[in-house]
């Protein structure tokens, strides 16, 4: 039973915690701290997302206040990572980190593992909250938000960190390492920056801690519409819906500057498809460091705040055309231009996610328009008309029998195209065409059709349409009502096939997809996570392949556990190095490339992988794989 335990200090990291307990205590290993905290020598000592907290929990209740799901908002990365992320993954992550025994699945769910933002390499600290901690407390400590990967500058004191001694994921996996004045280095993390990139920082550090404070949550679909209504609003989104990705890196790269994106690993490769400023700006198919978010938002010219205010406008669309009445377009019509529209009806385009309001007026004219309009001139603006009306084909009618226009000047006065005038032109000369000839031979059409029912009265009604097609045509465009009177009545079928419940198969499919994923990770030899490795392996493969759409769960976990090419091609280039570093040899760049599997000729992002994993290799840094 633990007898003492420390008090969580604000701000503070749990992995410091428990790291000033093991000093406190006087254990003289590791593995004992672990074992008093969570009865288990072999408890991985995680900075960001440590899990098992309901057992730790149990242990300590009678020394804290606070209870784990605090803990988990307030001195964890939790809040940091998942605030970008969905309500599923959200959940998972809080409940792997209260009942859990392993993280691995965490970083993987929430993008960490594969994203090229990679974790500092030294716990972080600024010299003013330490002195201020030892006034207060006796002791400092490590402060959560000085540990984010977009944290250089204190955002309280506005001092550029420094770094510790003690490695953030540790050579010894069981460690808890507190911080002591001994191992403040003094060595600040960045030197020689102007003001603007300083600046910068502060913003981004700032936004990093209301991540971390602040029970923030984003919709990734919603935050997506976001993203592009206030990228039009930059007219960086073209007619057909598409994002201006030229336009907007060179104005991202005019605002943060080179040095400062590369400073927040956050690179614009413009000539890459993976290019992390296109795919953030598209459907979103993975997660995305939260890093990248704080960054375009700070674009954007948005806060948190401000960009949630948003929501209520991107889903309620009618918003996006101003406040009603709107005018009537009709050309023909005497209250042309008058604002006399109460209503519209909203929907959303599949391919853009723009809104599309149709506009219905009493005079039988309708017409749309794609959202969000960014100009009041924008009101008296047709996209496309759906109906014309009776008093827009009277008026063109008037205009065709006075005979003294030709078919473009009154294309011209009803503001349609010639082509559009020809056409109803046509329609109404069928229609008057037909009410001044009767139906000769109506009785005798209907004649042919019993006809044919009688000399064939086992055939269904798509056979004996089949026996004579103008027959069949005539009635079903002139008496479809009577030929569906007297038509055979349709048979009825059995299907001999069981239904599947999508709902339980769903189920059953989603809670395997992470331990496969992991399985698959642990392979001597990498293989990448695509939906076709998961499937065979689950032995679902066609029913992932043909019906991904009838199981929402699997289809939202696999987005996020499946690996592009150029993830697997940096996760083969760890697994190379380690490899080689097994046999003995040398960290060339060619055996690097030749064991990984890699063409002659890579992208830029891969070479300098290889370089820093060499570097790092050099020096004795453990690689994350």
């Amino acid at each position: 039973m633990i007898t003492y335990f420390p008090k969580l200090y604000p701000g503070e990291l749990l992995y410091s915690w428990f790291a000033r307990y093991h000093l406190h205590s006087g254990n003289l290993s590791y593995k004992s701290t672990t074992n008093d905290l969570f009865e288990k020598p072999s408890y991985i000592s995680t900075p960001d997302l440590p899990c098992s907290l309901e057992r730790l929990y149990k242990n300590i209740q009678h020394f804290t206040p606070l209870e784990p799901k605090e803990w988990i908002k307030k001195h964890t990365f939790y809040n940091y990572y998942t605030a970008f992320a969905s309500t599923k993954i959200r959940e998972t992550v809080f409940n792997s980190m209260l009942y859990g025994e392993s993280n691995n699945a965490l970083h993987m769910l929430t993008g960490n593992m594969a994203s090229t933002v990679k974790d500092i390499q030294y716990f972080r600290y600024c010299p003013t909250c330490v002195y201020e901690n030892i006034k207060l407390y006796g002791e400092p400590y490590l402060h959560t938000v000085h540990q984010t990967p977009s944290s250089f500058i204190c955002p309280v004191h506005k001092e550029i960190l420094c770094n510790t001694s003690i490695s953030f994921r540790g050579f010894n996996k069981h460690e808890f390492k507190a911080l002591k004045l001994s191992n403040c280095t003094g060595i600040k993390i960045i030197n020689n920056f102007d003001e603007k990139v300083l600046n910068l920082l502060l913003l981004v550090s700032e936004k990093s801690k209301k991540l971390i404070e602040e029970d923030l949550s984003f919709i990734p679909d919603v935050l997506l519409n976001q993203y592009k209504y206030l990228l039009n609003k930059k007219e960086l989104i073209t007619p057909n819906g598409n994002v201006r990705q030229k336009d907007l890196a060179e104005q991202f790269l005019n605002f943060f500057g080179e040095k400062f994106l590369q400073l927040l690993q956050s690179h614009i490769g413009t000539d890459h498809e993976s290019c992390w400023l296109k795919t953030i700006t598209r459907k979103h198919r993975k997660t995305f460091h939260p890093v990248r978010h704080i960054l375009l938002i700070a674009f954007l010219g948005e806060t948190f705040a401000s960009i949630n205010s948003l929501k209520e406008i991107v889903e309620d669309s009618t918003m996006q055309f101003g406040k009603g009445p709107f005018p009537c377009l009709n050309k023909a019509a005497p209250h042309y231009k008058e604002v006399i529209i109460n209503k519209i009806n909203v929907t959303r385009c599949n391919k853009t996610k723009f809104p599309i309001g149709t506009f219905t007026c009493n005079c039988g004219f309708v017409y749309t328009r794609r959202g969000p309009d960014r100009q009041g001139l924008n009101r008296f603006k047709i996209g496309r008309v759906k109906q014309f009306g009776d008093i827009w084909i009277e008026k063109l009618n008037q205009m065709i029998g006075v005979g003294s226009y030709s078919y473009r000047e009154i294309g011209k006065m009803l503001n349609v195209d010639t082509q559009t005038v020809i056409k109803y032109s046509k329609i109404q000369m069928d229609i008057n065409k037909t009410e001044e000839t009767p139906n000769k031979n109506h009785r005798d059409y209907r004649t042919s059709w019993l006809k044919l029912r009688n000399e064939y009265p086992e055939l269904s009604k798509t056979e004996l349409r089949e026996k004579n097609p103008s027959v069949y045509m005539w009635l079903y465009r002139n008496d479809r009502d009577w030929l569906n009177t007297n038509s055979p009545s349709r048979k009825e079928t059995s299907s001999p096939i069981p239904r599947i419940d999508w709902d339980k198969k769903d189920k059953e499919i989603a809670k395997d997809v992470i331990p496969t994923t992991i399985n698959l990770l642990t392979k001597n030899k990498p293989k990448r996570i695509t939906i076709s490795a998961i499937g065979k392996q689950l032995g679902n493969l066609s029913i992932l392949e043909r019906h991904i759409d009838k199981l929402p769960i699997t289809k939202f976990i696999l987005k996020d556990v499946t690996e592009s090419t150029e993830d697997f091609q940096k996760r083969r280039i760890v697994w190379a190095v380690e490899q080689l570093k097994l046999r003995g040899d040398s960290l060339d760049s060619w055996k690097i490339k030749k064991l990984a599997g890699l063409k002659t000729k890579i992208s830029p992002d891969l070479i300098n992988t290889i370089e820093i994993i060499r570097k790092n290799s050099s020096r004795g840094i453990k690689i994350k794989n």
